[in-house]
C-alpha cells in the first residue's frame, strides 16, 4: 500500500514511506522497513526523519525466523502521540545517500 502510494527508491521517498508507516502504526521494525517498505538501511532513514523533527525512539525487539530461530531487531517507535500524517519535506541541506556517514569515511573513531 505505502509502496504504491509513495513509489521510488530515493531516500526522500523511503523517508516518506517510513514516516507514514510510523504515523499509521506508531511503531515499525527494521525487518518491516526492509521487507514491506523497501528500505534497505532503515537506520539512516530514521536518522533523517529525526533531523527533520520527528521524535522517534529505537527499542529492541525480537522476531522468530522461518527457521524457528529468534532474531533481535530494532523497533522504531513514534514518541509524539499527537502526530498527524503529513507529506514529509526533507530539508534540502540534509545529507544525500551518496554522502557516506562519518563512520564509513574514516572520520569516526570509537574508543
Amino acid at each position: 500500500m505505502l509502496l504504491e502510494r509513495y513509489p521510488g527508491n530515493g531516500y526522500r521517498q523511503q523517508c516518506t514511506r517510513m514516516a507514514q508507516a510510523l504515523f499509521l502504526l506508531r511503531a515499525v521494525s527494521t525487518h518491516e522497513c526492509r521487507a514491506l517498505l523497501d528500505i534497505y538501511y532503515p537506520n539512516a532513514r530514521k536518522h533523517e526523519l529525526a533531523l527533520a523533527g520527528m521524535r522517534i525512539a529505537t527499542e529492541r525487539g525480537s522476531m522468530r525466523t522461518t527457521c524457528g530461530d529468534v532474531r533481535h531487531i530494532g523497533v522504531y517507535v513514534l514518541r509524539d502521540r499527537n502526530a498527524q500524517p503529513i507529506q514529509l519535506e526533507i530539508p534540502l541541506d540534509s545529507p544525500s545517500p551518496t554522502e557516506a556517514p562519518a563512520c564509513l569515511r574514516g572520520d569516526w573513531a570509537h574508543g
